[in-house]
């Protein structure tokens, strides 16, 4: 594989939760806001949201100072964690790497036409068990992405498995 072909990390979201280095062995982040916030970011339309939004997604539990302290704290363990140039913008944040995501390449196989390969990619639920203090809104989210998801598993498992 060509090196400008490899995505550095890998997004894991379907019937785990995980950040994964290029060698999809070393786990860089596990369930927690980072992880969240990560996500999010690279789930969302543009691959970007404003600090107040992700703030509201996942500090509500905080007053609007102390939500923003951890919303600062959190992109610096993040750089540290992936890099500085992972997350660009003041207040306006857009993800600025390659992410190699589980969800996207069950989606991709499914938009193809390529069922059966959508079924073996579907390794569960999104973000199962993936809950956060304060994070009540991404909880309802990741909720609705989860059903979603699974829905569309379950209209193409049936097709595949009555082919």
């Amino acid at each position: 594989m060509p090196a400008e072909d490899v995505t550095p990390i890998e997004l894991r979201t379907l019937g785990t939760a995980a950040l994964y280095a290029s060698d999809r062995v070393e786990v860089l982040l596990g369930p927690g806001k980072p992880l969240a916030l990560l996500v999010y970011l690279a789930l969302a339309p543009g691959r970007q949201a404003s600090r107040e939004s992700l703030i509201d997604l996942l500090w509500s539990d905080l007053d609007q100072e102390r939500g923003r302290r951890a919303l600062r704290q959190t992109l610096f363990n993040l750089r540290r964690v992936v890099g500085d140039e992972t997350i660009a913008g003041a207040e306006e944040l857009r993800l600025t790497v390659a992410i190699d995501s589980d969800r996207d390449r069950f989606l991709t196989a499914l938009e193809r036409g390529e069922f059966e390969l959508a079924v073996q990619r579907y390794g569960g639920d999104f973000l199962p068990a993936f809950g956060i203090p304060g994070g009540a809104a991404f909880e309802q989210w990741a909720d609705l992405e989860r059903e979603r998801l699974r829905g569309e598993f379950g209209k193409h498992f049936v097709a595949t498995r009555n082919a």
